[in-house]
């Protein structure tokens, strides 16, 4: 704590009676001196100490008046340095906010949507805190993505995005290609991240079909490579169910037996989805169909780089080519 500044004993005489007090004092000793020098003539005696006596009245109020300029220049200035500096603030907020203006004007988003997401997150405030958490946390996430796909190269997000698979699937407009795992764990089908018939399985396909039956006129195409590990998965029931379903849509597909010269050939297969030939989806890590079950995803990456997405569209393409469709099966 800033202890108070003692005042000194002059600061409490009141100024003019200060410069009253200094000046009579500075008089009677001028008056003592002209006496002794006069010779005994008091009436030079008094006129000497009533001069000098004005006189000292007269510097202390041009010291006073000095001293009053002086803090006027200097609150002048700091006023002017405080003022030009606040403007100069101001100005650049304005250059700030156009600059932002031009920004949201070129960006995929509108003026709209912005300042609809500017006021909700205003409200939110008022909600509580775990709310207010949930808001700042999915805002941030979403940050970090668009950050991400800026930069032109790989975004990813722990576990398995959803989200990001049913949301390409809806908005690209002319290819999907894709290399699906299929596995067998204690006599149930695997496939698209879980049974046959779970939600996520079914939600995707759904999005598949609404992407073929899209009403704007694009001409979609779906291809997906099946990978099983053994020829007799393909003789399963659900199996052939799935198939039939896919292609009774319009997705084609094709079979990669990995027992067969194929298969080896090109080695370890891993999951992946080529949107428009310029977005990959790939699970992380890959799933293995050599253990015979499903490993739990660690995490899903979007490869956006052009080189590495023509990389993963030639390797689709060649295996595409390797593989033939054998005769269609009718569900048992």
């Amino acid at each position: 704590m800033t202890q108070p500044v003692p005042r000194r004993w002059n600061d409490r005489i009141p100024p003019p009676l200060r410069k009253m007090a200094v000046s009579l004092g500075t008089g009677g000793v001028a008056l003592l001196c002209a006496s002794v020098i006069g010779k005994g003539d008091p009436l030079w005696s008094v006129g000497f100490g009533f001069f000098i006596a004005s006189v000292s009245f007269l510097a202390q109020q041009l010291l006073t008046v000095d001293h009053g300029l002086r803090a006027v220049k200097a609150a002048q200035e700091n006023t002017a340095a405080a003022t030009t500096a606040l403007v100069s603030r101001r100005f650049s907020d304005v250059g700030d906010a156009t600059r932002l203006h031009e920004s949201i004007g070129a960006s995929l988003v509108s003026h709209d949507s912005v300042r609809e997401l500017v006021a909700d997150l205003v409200r939110i405030g008022d909600r509580p805190p775990l709310v207010q958490q949930l808001a700042i946390a999915e805002f941030r996430r979403l940050a970090v993505l668009v950050n991400e796909l800026s930069d032109g190269t790989i975004s990813s997000c722990e576990g398995e995005d959803r989200t990001w698979l049913l949301t390409l699937t809806s908005t690209c407009r002319q290819t999907i290609d894709a290399i699906t795992i299929v596995t067998v764990e204690r006599g149930q089908l695997l496939i698209d991240g879980g049974p046959r018939r779970s939600d996520r399985a079914q939600r995707y396909f759904d999005a598949q079909i609404a992407a073929l039956q899209h009403e704007d006129g694009r001409a979609m195409e779906i291809r997906r490579i099946l990978v099983v590990e053994r020829g007799d998965v393909t003789e399963l029931a659900d199996f052939v169910a799935f198939r039939n379903a896919q292609e009774a849509a319009g997705i084609k597909t094709r079979v990669w037996d990995l027992s067969t010269g194929v298969g080896r050939e090109y080695g370890d297969s891993f999951e992946l989805v080529i949107f428009d030939r310029a977005v990959c989806y790939l699970p992380s890590p890959a799933a293995r169909t050599s253990h015979g079950e499903r490993p739990v995803l660690v995490n899903t990456q979007l490869e956006i780089d052009p080189e590495r997405v023509r990389r993963r569209v030639q390797h689709f393409e060649r295996l595409w080519d390797a593989l033939r469709r054998p005769a269609r099966r009718r569900s048992p």
